[in-house]
């Protein structure tokens, strides 16, 4: 419990991601993402940007609580958030998938593997804010 109550406190946006350099091979036109993409959700401490484009990434953070653990804190968080959580299952692994949008209709995706030694490792699958979009 005293782990679970150290991540919620420590529940801050993605800052340190910053802008990344495309590889030597991409196309000179294809664009990288940033920490924008995770503005203002719930991403964990210690996130890793682990790839995308200006439109969508992935962060990941292994963390010392377990799947089931992290899993209540999302629900909790997204709840409290007013995101409505439109997917949540739990496959026989363990691991648990979570898609929900916010209030505005941004999509993310979570996804929450458990690791030996009651860790887990969590994915968030987050999109740029859509401002062209009308009408949800």
């Amino acid at each position: 419990m005293r782990r679970l109550l150290c991540l919620c406190a420590c529940l801050i946006p993605l800052a340190a991601c910053g802008e990344r350099t495309p590889a030597a091979d991409a196309p000179p036109d294809e664009p990288v993402a940033s920490a924008d993409v995770f503005a203002g959700l719930p991403v964990l401490p210690g996130s890793r940007f682990a790839g995308g484009s200006a439109n969508a990434a992935e962060a990941i953070a292994d963390v010392p609580v377990s799947a089931d653990s992290v899993a209540r804190f999302y629900r909790r968080v997204l709840d409290e958030r007013s995101w409505d959580i439109r997917g949540d299952a739990t496959a026989p692994d363990g691991q648990v998938t979570l898609h929900a949008r916010s209030p505005e209709g941004r999509p993310i995706w979570i996804l929450i593997r458990p690791v030996p030694g009651g860790r887990a490792q969590v994915s968030l699958i987050a999109t740029a804010a859509d401002t062209t979009a009308s009408g949800r």
